[in-house]
């Protein structure tokens, strides 16, 4: 095990990046929030499962060398960025729309459908940002020198350890909003409020990737 990480005081920086980084709001966390608040702590979790799926995808881009044709053949990029920012957007106007997200309450009966439409769409959010392989291709790399026994194996370790402490960030957000739940429900304008404050960070963050140059 000690071949594929780095050696202690690397990875002991690798993980203090990875800590501010994750600490920083992104599309990811302001769904899981969001999720929390509207819906409770269960559907945090599941949304949760759906970017760590998402993850997975990524990380087995990134090791099939996805990242490195999306950085060589930029109209893939581009194609997939707008396509993220689409995605984006209408969530945001889906939130708007339905206050925030109480029209997924059927997850409270037991209903399936809502549960895999709450995976999907933290699945789909994650997935369709390709600035999520393009960062890890820039950043795990720093900690992958040549001479690494199998540098693979050491990209997919660093790629786990990143999003298991983005995660872990994450999971008390979403037990702390779930918790304040009840008394958003008992104030309707407040749980409209935090619908179109969530969709404007989503909005901002598909203008972002709209915007942004390519690789």
């Amino acid at each position: 095990m000690s071949a594929i990480l780095p050696d202690p005081a690397q990875l002991w920086v690798f993980v203090s990046a990875t800590l501010i980084l994750g600490l920083m709001p992104g599309p990811d966390m302001i769904l899981v929030i969001n999720r929390s608040l509207g819906i409770g702590f269960d559907a945090g979790l599941i949304t949760l499962a759906g970017i760590a799926m998402g993850a997975l995808v990524h990380l087995g881009a990134l090791a099939f060398g996805f990242g490195v044709l999306l950085a060589r053949y930029p109209v893939l990029y581009d194609l997939l960025r707008y396509a993220g920012a689409a995605y984006l957007l209408w969530m945001a106007f889906s939130l708007v729309r339905h206050g925030g997200g109480l029209d997924l309450r059927l997850i409270d009966a037991g209903t399936r459908q809502p549960v895999w439409r709450l995976f999907r769409q933290a699945l789909l959010t994650n997935v369709l940002n390709p600035k999520v392989v393009l960062f890890l291709l820039a950043f795990l790399p720093q900690f992958v020198p040549p001479s690494a026994d199998n540098p693979v194996a050491r990209l997919l370790a660093l790629g786990v350890i990143f999003f298991a402490i983005g995660f872990a960030i994450m999971l008390p957000l979403a037990a702390v909003a779930g918790r304040l739940r009840p008394w958003l429900l008992a104030h309707p304008m407040a749980l409209r409020g935090q619908a179109y404050i969530t969709s404007g960070f989503l909005m901002m963050f598909a203008l972002a990737l709209i915007a942004g140059s390519r690789p």
